[in-house]
């Protein structure tokens, strides 16, 4: 049986804490699509193919790390439910470290997830 959007979310985010480039973009189809919408001018907007996203996954895993920059943990976390089986809504505060200076950082996010037979086929990622 295929996993629901709400287990493979959970997934997706215990593999960003623990910089698991490969098997992140594992959980997504072939074709999927992550996009950022409320993307600066100048930076990638769209993440189209599973290849692309590692691609990309891949070298801002690096420039964070490169940076110092840790993703520690996730809180305030609410997930509806839509009248889509397929689709959530989750919004959420990711807390980090940059382990060079020690200065703690908060981005708040709402992303919105459909996953088809156990894969995302779909991310819209919003966030500050």
């Amino acid at each position: 049986m295929s996993k629901t959007p709400k287990e493979i979310w959970e997934i997706q985010h215990k593999l960003v804490l623990n910089f698991d480039v490969d098997q992140h973009a594992e959980l997504f189809a072939e074709d999927g699509v992550w996009e950022f919408p409320l993307a600066r001018p100048g930076t990638k907007a769209k993440l189209e193919g599973r290849d692309a996203i590692r691609d990309w996954v891949m070298e801002h895993t690096k420039n964070a790390q490169d940076a110092g920059h840790q993703a520690l943990n996730y809180d305030d976390l609410v997930i509806h439910e839509t009248a889509d089986p397929e689709v959530i809504v989750v919004e959420f505060d990711l807390h980090g470290e940059v382990s060079h200076t020690g200065e703690k950082y908060r981005r708040s996010y709402v992303q919105v997830l459909r996953v088809r037979d156990g894969k995302i086929v779909s991310l819209r990622d919003y966030f500050n």
